[in-house]
């Protein structure tokens, strides 16, 4: 994930004598941690983060104070939550500074003791005996980009817990109001994602699945954590959700889970158990989606429009498109649409590479493995929609089933002649559009489904689309 600097004019970072930047030294491990230890500096991986909140400052009448907490972590063992403290300008600039899964620095840190159960009741629990507060006139928070900045980005695989301590999804539904406002783990696949916005509520559900259940959701109401959610791809993600709450839905007559103040989520968790769920959610085949009326498309231009519109929502929709494939570059390059990744913990890495990335991989021999990531244009007579992606069994059916090595196996001019077979050919497309919550992130269109266009349903389309322009 990128560094985000939403608010500031310039990047903020400290830069060490070399050039490179954050510190090489004098940094304490969270485990070394003491009170009133002065020039504390902390460097972690940021693992959850919450809202700002706001109250009435007892010092001054009618004034008011601002905070926000967030959970940061340097080795598997350790991690601590963080108070940030200050003025409303202050607060706001320091928390567009960066997001979950972003390294910081945090200097000039004031470390208390914790004052019992009182202290975690609305943040994470932590194994740590002290919390850190951090104010506007002393203290500061940097993004870190230091020379071991990677050793603190692959903690973010690593489970929090251990890999066997979570329910499974049948579990929970089996012990059902036994469990009621209880906090627990849960590890899951992603299966799906829809969004709801309003103000002034958002709200992200997301659809889990394991071995012992097809189907169980997952609620999502903070708006960092459905930033985290709007990374994830069905069937490609799974989570290892710490502490989430779980209770009986009246209107859903089924229980479900909440992320609440004290949840902490790892996506793609490099364990056993992940990676089996992961092959798992590989091999089954979800049922066609259901793509509804409301809010549904039928042409290039209704969907650029719906995006336009849903821009700053955070939302999730489906449509059908009736489109022809303009662009389709898998002759370009030596391995075109084809991307590599670690057979064991699913890393993305390079062709060639003799190592995983991800220093937490469990595998004693490395290998890689291809999978398609292609990347086309969709055009019809209103417009076109460029960088649509197509992975996974759908690219495969798509480029006349060959798989990723069969096709790294062709020549050139194979495929060339299959670019021609299919460029300009016109299909019936099931796609989906994930609005990011985050207005820096670029909305992505993602192809669910799509075969070659019935001629007749063409016409109906056409003759439809027609109709209705002419009476709107």
């Amino acid at each position: 994930m990128s560094n985000l600097y939403s608010g500031l004019e310039t990047p903020h970072r400290w830069t060490g004598g070399d050039g490179s930047a954050g510190l090489k030294s004098g940094k304490t491990l969270i485990k070394d941690l003491v009170p009133h230890q002065p020039n504390t500096v902390i460097v972690g991986i940021v693992i959850t983060k919450q809202s700002i909140h706001t109250f009435p400052d007892k010092r001054n009448p009618g004034a008011q104070r601002f905070n926000f907490s967030f959970t940061v972590r340097d080795s598997p063992s350790d991690y601590i939550n963080i108070t940030c403290w200050g003025s409303e300008m202050h607060i706001k600039k320091i928390f567009q500074t960066f997001k979950i899964c972003d390294v910081v620095e945090l200097r000039m840190c004031q470390v208390m003791t914790k004052q019992g159960e009182q202290d975690e009741k609305w943040k994470p629990w932590t194994p740590s005996q002290y919390h850190v507060n951090m104010s506007e006139a002393h203290s500061d928070v940097a993004l870190y980009s230091g020379w071991d900045y990677t050793d603190y980005t692959s903690l973010a695989h690593v489970p929090l817990r251990p890999p066997n301590d979570y329910y499974t999804l049948s579990d929970i539904l089996a012990n059902g109001t036994t469990l009621e406002g209880s906090h627990i783990n849960i590890l899951a696949a992603v299966r799906d994602m829809t969004s709801k916005t309003g103000k002034p509520l958002k709200m992200c559900e997301v659809k889990l699945m394991d071995q012992s259940c097809s189907s169980f959701v997952l609620l999502i109401w903070d708006e960092e954590l459905i930033d985290l959610a709007q990374t994830w791809t069905p069937k490609d993600n799974v989570i290892f959700a710490v502490d989430v709450k779980v209770s009986f839905d009246t209107y859903r007559n089924s229980m479900v889970a909440t992320c609440d103040q004290k949840s902490i989520i790892t996506t793609n968790p490099d364990c056993r158990e992940a990676h089996q769920l992961y092959q798992f959610a590989q091999r089954i085949q979800l049922e066609e989606p259901s793509f509804l009326e409301d809010g549904s498309c039928d042409d290039v231009e209704q969907l650029t429009q719906h995006k336009q519109k849903q821009e700053v929502g955070g939302a999730t929709f489906s449509c059908i498109l009736f489109a022809i494939l303009t662009s389709l570059d898998i002759d370009e390059g030596v391995n075109g649409p084809v991307a590599f990744r670690c057979t064991a913990c699913k890393y993305h890495v390079q062709e060639g590479s003799m190592a995983c990335s991800n220093k937490n991989c469990i595998s004693k021999e490395f290998s890689c493995e291809p999978h398609f990531d292609l990347r086309v244009s969709l055009s019809d007579c209103t417009g076109t929609i460029s960088g649509v992606r197509i992975t996974g069994q759908v690219a495969m059916e798509l480029l006349n089933k060959s798989t990723p090595q069969e096709f790294l196996e062709m020549g050139d001019s194979d495929r060339t002649e299959l670019k021609a077979s299919l460029q300009l050919e016109r299909f019936k497309v099931y796609c989906k559009c994930v609005i990011p919550a985050n207005e820096q992130r670029k909305p992505t269109v993602r192809v669910l489904s799509m075969q070659i266009a019935d001629p007749i349903e063409v016409v109906k389309n056409l003759s439809d689309a027609s109709a209705t322009a002419s009476n709107p």
